[in-house]
Order: structure tokens, then sequence, then C-alpha cells
């Protein structure tokens, strides 16, 4: 009967894994078949006196893996399995009744699962103490708890570190501390810990600076479906950061950034083919993408939009619409030397020395290159 209880958990565990393997598809007959066999053999296991697999069946009822989803019958599961002092159990009845708003009840099957060793008890625990829930915030109790979650590599410990360590909280600011936990996460695949690296890097936060790591990070990212990391590739590859400049590999980031929406896709790709950075040139396609840029409200959208109907591109020569575009995005320094031409020729405008004067000396402040601007129109002007 022991040889048959093993065999059929393992049975209904090895099923589990597979259909976690698997995305989870109501017409892939495979998966169907796997998951069914889970339960069954779950069910068989639970015949034969096996505890565990109480845990194990309710989790299929709770996200309805083999079986229609049932909560009631998950928590009835669960409940049957505490009369046996699993420790997953009062884990897992403490995850259902956190998401209810049950804090107190958490908070009890919480204590129950730490006092039978459960690392995911203790990580939810601390999340409790963390975040106030049922209990008053405590950092240093969260962080006892969170720590000792950390040795058994619960992956998502690493998020509540991180803040522990760029924060401050109960323990001194350490910015590199922070990135190993967020490296340990990201060796579990966690995405969040992956953009944590991806970002210090890039970002140069904290001077943790290395834009060869932040490229390595945001493949991974992208590789699991993070779709902000295809966009920063895109422009890694552009300016040569981190990589070897490559504007075929920029334009195709790119391109399956702008699949995604981003309004920064479209604005790369429209200065790609403003410009005619490894395509030919080609004004009607870049007008496109700058107006998708600016219906997304992107800054640098209207800002070459702008451009276009400055010099008639694509389209007829626009002056209105042009001051329109650079009004916009005036808070940026290349506008704002835009606004200030626009006004010194009275394009649209009265012309206004002045006004344009006012611009370049704004543009100045943000954009060294407004000064050449500013030096043509003193020099003109005889200032």
């Amino acid at each position: 009967d022991n040889l048959n209880i093993i065999k059929y958990n393992t049975l209904g565990q090895y099923g589990k894994v597979v259909q976690n393997q698997q995305k989870y598809d109501s017409g892939n007959v495979s998966c169907l078949i796997g998951d069914f066999k889970a339960v069954e053999s779950f069910n068989t296991a639970i015949e034969l006196g096996c505890k565990y697999s109480y845990n194990s069946l309710a989790y299929m009822y709770y996200h309805g893996f083999g079986v229609e989803k049932d909560l009631a019958k998950c928590v009835s599961l669960l409940e049957e399995s505490i009369k046996y002092n699993v420790p997953n159990g009062y884990n897992n009845l403490g995850i259902y009744y956190f998401y209810e708003n049950d804090y107190e009840k958490a908070i009890k099957y919480f204590e129950k699962a730490v006092e039978f060793n459960s690392y995911l008890g203790y990580y939810n625990l601390g999340k409790c103490y963390y975040l106030g829930k049922g209990v008053e915030i405590d950092y240093e109790k969260a962080l006892k708890y969170l720590l000792y979650a950390e040795k058994y590599n619960v992956g998502t410990t690493y998020y509540y570190l991180d803040l522990y360590y760029t924060e401050g909280k109960a323990t001194n600011i350490d910015y590199i501390k922070a990135l190993e936990y967020n490296e340990k996460g990201a060796k579990l695949n966690l995405l969040n810990c992956i953009k944590n690296v991806a970002n210090y890097c890039y970002y140069n936060c904290y001077n943790i600076n290395n834009y060869s790591k932040a490229f390595e990070y945001f493949k991974l990212a992208a590789s699991l479906g993070d779709e902000d990391s295809l966009y920063i590739i895109s422009s890694m590859y552009e300016a040569g950061l981190g990589v070897k400049q490559n504007y075929a590999k920029a334009m195709e980031w790119a391109l399956k950034s702008a699949k995604k929406n981003d309004r920064r896709a479209f604005n790369l790709i429209g200065h790609m083919y403003y410009t005619g950075i490894c395509v030919d040139v080609d004004y009607a396609k870049a007008f496109e993408n700058f107006t998708k840029a600016a219906e997304l409200d992107l800054d640098f959208g209207y800002y070459n939009l702008g451009l276009c109907y400055l010099y008639g591109k694509y389209i007829d020569q626009d002056y209105t619409k042009a001051y329109e575009c650079f009004n916009k995005s005036n808070h940026l320094g290349a506008s704002k030397i835009k606004l200030g031409y626009m006004y010194y020729n009275g394009y649209h405008v009265n012309k206004d020395i002045d006004k344009a004067i006012e611009y370049y000396k704004e543009a100045y402040k943000t954009n060294k290159d407004a000064s050449t601007s500013l030096a043509i129109h003193y020099y003109d002007l005889k200032i």
C-alpha cells in the first residue's frame, strides 16, 4: 500500500508538472489528458491515505486544471490537509484568505505553516509584516521571515529584499546587496528581478553602470514577454550601447516593439526612414510613424512630425501645423529651437526677434546645440 501511495502521488505530481510546463489550452488534447490523469492519481492517492495529495488536488481545483474550477472544493481539500498538519495546506489556506482580504485568518494560517517549517509560510508571513496586512507593520520581523525564505530560493522574496536594501528599511542602504539579490532572482527567471538588474546597469542607478550586462538582461526579459525591453534593445543596437552598433538589428527590434504599440518604437522607426539609416529614405513611412508616436502623446513624436510639416517632407509645407507640433512639445530643447526659428523668420507667427531670442535662451539651458542658433542670430542682429 505504501508503494501504491508513492506511485499515485508521484503520477499526480508528474501530471501537474507537465501541465505547468505547457501553456494550458482547452484545445490541447494531450494537456487535458495529462491534467485528468493528475486529478485521477491524486484522488487514488487520497483513497490510499496520502495526506499530501489533498493539497495537490486543491491546487487543481483552484486553477481549474483538469477539473472545473471550484474554490469551495479547493478550500475543503485544504481543510482536510491541515487535519494531518500538512505545512503547505496551512500556507495555501493563508493565501486563499489573504486574497479574500481576510487578513486575520491569513495570518493565523501562515503562523501555523511557519510552526511546521513551511518556507513558503515564512515568506507570506514576512510579506504580511512588511505590508501591514493583519498585523502592524514591522520591518525587522518581516526581514527575519523573508531572509529565512530566501535560503530556500522562494523567488518573490527577492522583490522585497530589493526594497529593503534600496530604501534602507531596517537595514543600511546597500545597492550592491540589492543587485546581488536581484541577480539571484534573475537566475530563477523572475521577471521583476531581471528588469531590476537591467535597469540598474542601464540607467547607472546607484553608480552601477554596465551596458553589456544591461543588454544581456533586457534580452532575457524580452524572451520572457516583457514588452518594454523590446524598445530598449532596439535603442541599444541603434546607439551601440553594450552591443556592437547594428542599425538593421535596431530596426528589427523596433518593429517588434511597434507591434506592441510602443510609441517610442514608432518614433525610432520614423527617424530611421526620415534619415535613411539602414533603409532608403521614405518620408511617407517616416510621417506615418511620427504620426502614430504623436497620437500616443510622445513629445519627440510631435517634434519630428513638426519637422515634416516645417520642411514639407511627404506632405505640403504647413507652418501652422508645424507650430502646433513644436508647441505641444515645447519643453524639449529641440522644439524651443524650432519655435525660435519660426519667430525669427515669421513663419505662422508675426516676426518677433525678442521672442526668438527668448526661445533660444530657454533651449540653451537644456540643449547646448541651441548655442549655434543663438550665436548666429546674435551675430546677424549685431547684439
